[in-house]
């Protein structure tokens, strides 16, 4: 999967791998599960390139149904959310010249949070989305967030950031986590 990234996934039930696979010659990524007690293989998603796949950006993991797989895909040239259940088609959860990147699945399963750089290549922020889509949602203005973290009850958000002339700095957001999902 590169470095930092998994290559394999449980879902929580334990029924279900989700697994990252890559060629050799870095044209081909799949993404495939395989169930505990029925052992085939099924594609979830495959992306390919004639040049190369990024060795970012392959973040993945399972919702809390324990049956759809979220994954971060460049399919679209930009790097971006996606979630795919069963044989079905991936849905893009966000989309645009802009990246997505870090995803973390809201305690509650109802939405996920991600860096985006949605208003300049180098302004990230912390933002949300909808499980199933909608508008994406900068929960955060600091202008270089380089890293955030959910409380393990997902009622906080601890996030770093900095500027030109900013050492990073830590902030606990509650507030935020209160705009919510849909």
């Amino acid at each position: 999967g590169g470095p930092g990234t998994p290559g394999i996934r449980w879902s929580d039930d334990g029924q279900q791998a989700a697994v990252l696979l890559r060629a050799n010659d870095n044209k081909d990524r799949w993404l495939v599960s395989v169930g505990a007690t029925e052992p085939r293989l099924q594609v979830r998603h495959r992306l390919t390139d004639n040049a190369w796949i990024n060795w970012g950006f392959n973040e993945f993991g399972w919702t809390r149904d324990g049956r759809t797989v979220w994954l971060l895909s460049e399919q679209s040239g930009y790097s971006h959310l996606y979630t795919q259940q069963g044989s079905g088609k991936p849905q893009a959860l966000t989309s645009g010249k802009w990246e997505a990147s870090m995803v973390a699945p809201a305690a509650d399963g109802r939405g996920f949070f991600f860096l985006c750089n949605m208003d300049s290549p180098g302004d990230y922020e912390v933002c949300a989305v909808d499980s199933g889509g909608g508008k994406v949602r900068e929960l955060t203005t600091l202008n270089g967030v380089e890293d955030f973290s959910l409380s393990p009850a997902g009622g906080q958000l601890l996030v770093r950031y900095s500027g030109a002339y900013l050492p990073a700095q830590l902030a606990v957001a509650s507030h935020l986590l209160s705009v919510g999902f849909g």
